[in-house]
């Protein structure tokens, strides 16, 4: 796959972004070749070295119609997550770092929904927290709209699920 300056991207594991520069940078001491990405959560950047791009899970963000079909998914009956919360944690951030935007709002609604149950611990609020993050992020690129509209509109869809 190819990618180029001012490429909306999403990462699996830092979320999504504008691919700001494609330039040699001083790692280690030695002159490599990377992608600077400005994610649009937070004020942080990643910087990926270009060799490791196949195996990283870079993709471009999703279109209009693979948005909505992830935008479903918070619609949808909830799974039921493991009960040991060890093995919850470790489902979920496997979801949210996936990089599929379909399986981060399975994750988000899924957490959402279990929460009207139990009390959230604080792992799964991490867990939440970034999944909304990362959702949120791409649906801003998507949609041309600012990240905390964007993080409302998915908490907003969410509010309705209930566990059956």
């Amino acid at each position: 796959m190819e990618f180029f300056v001012n490429d909306m991207v999403v990462h699996p594991i830092h979320g999504a972004g504008t691919i700001r520069e494609i330039a040699d940078k001083n790692i280690s001491g030695e002159s490599t070749e990377c992608v600077v990405i400005e994610l649009v959560v937070g004020n942080a950047g990643v910087l990926l070295p270009v060799e490791s791009m196949d195996t990283s899970g870079l993709r471009h963000i999703v279109d209009d119609k693979g948005l909505d079909v992830a935008l479903e998914v918070l619609l949808q009956e909830p799974e039921i997550l493991p009960k040991d919360w060890r093995r919850r944690i470790e489902t979920l951030r496997n979801l949210v770092h996936s990089g599929d935007p379909n399986l981060v709002a399975q994750a988000v609604r899924d957490i959402k929904a279990r929460s009207t149950e139990n009390k959230m611990n604080p792992s799964e609020k991490r867990v939440l927290n970034e999944a909304v993050g990362v959702l949120a992020g791409e649906i801003s690129l998507v949609r041309g709209i600012d990240v905390k509209e964007a993080s409302n509109l998915v908490n907003k869809m969410t509010t309705v699920v209930k566990v059956v």
